[in-house]
């Protein structure tokens, strides 16, 4: 009879533990680790994140009217605007349990941006992304760090052929 309670217990003291340490200690220990860095940011709050601040905040921009010579920046990211305000050109925010950075420092995003150690991949495209750009240069991949070999060939395509030094009469 013990044990036919027991184990449910285990089960369940288990799965709280699992479920409190992605939703709340990894977000609280991730926010201290980069306030100490000095990113600061919006606090994150339980399961949500800043999820329902940026939905109160662009259904407040986008109820205003917009004139032709508006910045539309405000208008169609008030989190991030009000945010760069707030905290500066660096911050961090919450899109649920998971900690996005914004940095707005050109020279910082460069130094970011330096793929030596491929980190930085690109999206592979959706299917109606492929569709609209074919199988051209911008949706080449890598596979395995090597390129790939059909680069060159592709490159070739667009080069003329034959002797242009044919004077046209």
């Amino acid at each position: 009879m013990e044990l036919v309670i027991l184990v449910p217990c285990c089960f369940f003291l288990v799965a709280l533990t699992k479920f409190l340490y992605h939703y709340l200690w990894v977000p609280l220990r991730i926010q201290h680790m980069m306030n100490s860095q000095g990113i600061k940011g919006p606090p994150y709050r339980f399961i949500h994140g800043n999820n329902k601040e940026v939905t109160k905040m662009r259904k407040e921009a986008l109820s205003k009217a917009v004139g032709l010579t508006d910045d539309l920046f405000p208008r169609l990211q008030p989190h991030i605007y009000s945010w760069i305000n707030t905290y500066g050109k660096n911050f961090v925010y919450w899109n649920g349990v998971r900690a996005e950075v914004v940095i707005s420092e050109p020279e910082l995003i460069k130094e970011v941006m330096k793929n030596s150690e491929k980190i930085f991949q690109r999206r592979k495209l959706t299917d109606v992304g492929g569709k609209l750009l074919g199988n051209g240069l911008c949706s080449l991949r890598e596979k395995n760090g090597q390129s790939i070999e059909s680069w060159p060939i592709m490159l070739s395509w667009g080069k003329p052929k034959g002797k242009s030094s044919k004077s046209i009469n």
